[in-house]
Parts: structure tokens; C-alpha cells; sequence
């Protein structure tokens, strides 16, 4: 067992699990209602908030860098989960010698290569009927923070597919 907030404990088998509904699809969900239903799940309480959520090696999101950035809140969950898995690093292209100023200019745009184990979290963001994050949340009295156990955001499924397909995935 491992522990959690509010004196819970948890173990590697549970999960915390997401839904979208036919109002508010998962296809649509913003960032801030991921952050507001995680929230309302874990019975944060006021002191309590999400400090991180990651995907796999990729940090979506992150409370001391976007907490009060509404542009992010707003964003599709999946579009900044995509975003993500396909960024490259451009630490190369911040660093410009002296004087050499124009030679920015004449670059072109970098076209992204994806690694293979990118093109494989891209696809699976599309095949899988659910996708899991990893999350941490702080208390904000004690500056603590704690894992959450995975939470699994279950996407809205298909209605045109059979019973049958459904469970065997």
C-alpha cells in the first residue's frame, strides 16, 4: 500500500477512473475539467491541488507553469496530450551566437521526425478506448505531495461499433 492524501492509502491496482459524458464528450474535454473532475474524484478539499500531470514521459501540465494560464485550461486535453508526444526539442535553435542575428532568418521551418516510440503514443491516443495519466497532487499547507493512482481517462466510445468489439479491446 502506498499513501495518499488525506491519510487514504492505495495500492498499484487501483485506479481512478474518468468519464466523459454525451454532454461534455472526452473528444471535447478542456485541460481545466480534467483538472476540475480529478479534483472532485479525489475530494481534493480547498488546500489540495493538482500539481502535475504526465503522459508517459510527457508532463502536461504543470501548477507552478500553467496554473493561472486560461489558454492552456482551455485547450482540448487530447490536442495538448498530442501536442506533447510530437514536440520537438529546439534547445539548439535558442542559442545564437553573437552576431549572428540574421542567420535566423534565412532558417527554415524544422520539419518533426517522429521517433518510433512517438508514432506508437500517437497511435495508441487514437486506438485505445482509454488513456492513463500519471498525476500528483500538493498540499498546499504542508507543501507535501502525493501520486495519485493512474487515472484513467475513458474515452467517449463509438456508437457504431458492436458489444462484441467493445470487450474484446
Amino acid at each position: 500500500e502506498v499513501e495518499g492524501i488525506n491519510g487514504k492509502t492505495h495500492t498499484i491496482w487501483d485506479r481512478i477512473i474518468i468519464k466523459g459524458s454525451n454532454k461534455a464528450p472526452t473528444q471535447s474535454m478542456t485541460l481545466g475539467k480534467f483538472l476540475k473532475k480529478i479534483e472532485k474524484k479525489v475530494s481534493c478539499g480547498e488546500n489540495v491541488e493538482v500539481a502535475s500531470i504526465s503522459y508517459g514521459p510527457f508532463m502536461i501540465y504543470a501548477n507552478f507553469l500553467h496554473g493561472g494560464d486560461e489558454e492552456i485550461l482551455e485547450a482540448s486535453l487530447l490536442e495538448t496530450v498530442r501536442e506533447a508526444v510530437v514536440s520537438v526539442d529546439d534547445d539548439d535553435d535558442d542559442m545564437l551566437l553573437f552576431g549572428d542575428e540574421d542567420v535566423e532568418e534565412d532558417k527554415e521551418t524544422p520539419v518533426a521526425v517522429l521517433t518510433n516510440e512517438q508514432k506508437a503514443m500517437l497511435s495508441n491516443l487514437d486506438q485505445k478506448i482509454f488513456i492513463d495519466f500519471s498525476v500528483t497532487v500538493e498540499d498546499q499547507e504542508t507543501g507535501e505531495e502525493f501520486e495519485l493512482p493512474p487515472v484513467r481517462l475513458i474515452k467517449h466510445k463509438e456508437r457504431t461499433r458492436d458489444k462484441t468489439d467493445v470487450e474484446s479491446q
